[in-house]
């Protein structure tokens, strides 16, 4: 008993670390020996076992001896190294254990859990990517994600071949833009005046989706203005889905090249979120657009914005199917003539590279003057300002008695102090906006008189 009494305050006082398990393990090895050679002694009663017997008794009983006897052990470099793998896994093992100890009264965060108030102040905090991702978790957490009514203000399907020139740099991915709130877009707008707004004529010679594509690009690390990529129509058919089934979507605006459109990703337009999309727009300058195909267009989806075709248009298209188009905008205007103008019920009008001279603009005037095209609420195209476009129409100049001075046409707002007056019969007013390379014919809105 004392040789263990022994060992035991030896241990306390030294059992640190690995020096403290090296030295514990050392002597299990002499107890076990001792045990050994002593019930061998006592049935044998052989001498050379009574000398081992007593040695390593000595050694057990006499701290001094044990001493001797551990620091002909200590310097065992091979021992020590099997002890030192031992020890190490014992480590690993103990941390293990803890680990699942812990895991067993203590269990991970479940976000199903909450009460739907803090469920619903979660997820409309969370990334929109983020929410997206738990909602592909499970069914029942798709909808109940759904029932947060989480808005997303714009979002913008994108091809990467949204230009053929090198204004911008072609993404590997096709991309879906995600603009949350009308704060985030008119942050976009007043950014993007602030840097481009001094050149007016570059400013306008790009759709106002080509500059909140470029921002968006240019301002990925900022968490709110996000992109989701994708490869073909079968993912962003998916992705789609997704995102109807998890956020309310006030605008979807498609921008795409007519090689897509009417290749494969024909499949899109019959997707459900498309059914009331707000802008199209049709990039690729050098492909001709049939009837057929615009057919296809307005059949599937109903538009409720603006309608931008940059393409050219086949020997045999008829305009007329675009004439009733809320917003149109043609890059390519050459076929059009001032008689299609004036056929047009349109409420935005814009042309660039016509036909029109100056005095075909006047003429426009004249027929709006004349109590025609109700629905028209501003026209622009590409031209020289003189004076033929004013002859023989009494104008004047800005009055703020008479109206504001600043046009608001959806995002875009338009100081218009410098532009000329023109008084209908009926009360309203239009102004013709000199921007040197373009012009504008705006007819104020009731309201805003």
């Amino acid at each position: 008993m004392s040789s263990f009494r022994t060992a035991i305050n030896f241990f306390s006082s030294s059992l640190t670390g690995y020096k403290g398990f090296k030295k514990l393990c050392k002597y299990i090895l002499f107890s076990i020996f001792y045990t050994a050679f002593s019930n061998t002694f006592r049935q044998t009663m052989d001498v050379e076992n009574l000398t081992m017997f007593m040695f390593i008794r000595l050694a057990m009983t006499y701290t001094p001896s044990l001493g001797v006897v551990s620091e002909e052990w200590d310097n065992n470099s091979i021992l020590d190294e099997y002890l030192y793998i031992l020890f190490r896994t014992l480590c690993h093992l103990q941390h293990k254990l803890w680990v699942k100890i812990f895991r067993l009264y203590k269990k991970p965060f479940n976000l199903h859990n909450l009460p739907y108030p803090a469920y619903r102040k979660i997820v409309l905090q969370m990334d929109i990517c983020d929410m997206l991702q738990l909602s592909r978790t499970s069914s029942n957490t798709c909808l109940k994600t759904k029932k947060v009514n989480r808005k997303i203000y714009k979002l913008m399907i994108s091809d990467p071949k949204l230009h053929d020139n090198n204004l911008i740099t072609e993404d590997p991915l096709r991309q879906v833009y995600v603009i949350e709130s009308k704060a985030d877009l008119d942050f976009i707008y007043s950014s993007i005046k602030r840097v481009y707004g001094k050149n007016e004529g570059m400013f306008s010679s790009a759709n106002f989706n080509y500059w909140i594509r470029t921002f968006c690009e240019h301002q990925k690390e900022q968490e709110k203005f996000r992109s989701i990529p994708y490869a073909n129509s079968e993912e962003l058919h998916h992705l789609l889905n997704f995102i109807n089934q998890s956020v309310i979507v006030d605008e979807l605006d498609l921008l795409i090249h007519h090689n897509s459109l009417f290749g494969d990703y024909k499949s899109i337009l019959s997707h459900q979120m498309l059914d009331n999309c707000h802008d199209v727009e049709i990039f690729g300058p050098d492909f001709s657009l049939r009837n057929d195909e615009v057919n296809i267009l307005l059949d599937r989806i109903n538009l409720s914005g603006k309608l931008s075709i940059e393409c050219m248009f086949s020997s045999s298209f008829n305009k007329e199917i675009l004439f009733n188009i809320p917003q149109l905008e043609i890059w390519n205007a050459l076929s059009f003539t001032l008689q299609d103008v004036m056929n047009m019920n349109c409420e935005v009008i814009i042309l660039q590279h016509h036909i029109l001279k100056s005095l075909d603009i006047n003429r426009l005037i004249h027929y709006w003057l004349a109590g025609k095209m109700p629905n028209l609420r501003r026209i622009r195209v590409n031209a020289n300002p003189d004076a033929k476009m004013l002859r023989g129409i009494v104008n004047y100049a800005w009055h703020p008695r008479r109206r504001p001075q600043v046009f608001r046409d959806g995002l875009e707002q338009l100081d218009c102090e410098n532009g000329m007056d023109i008084v209908r019969s009926d009360g309203r007013i239009a102004t013709l906006l000199d921007h040197n390379s373009f012009v504008d014919f705006l007819v104020w809105p009731h309201s805003s008189l």
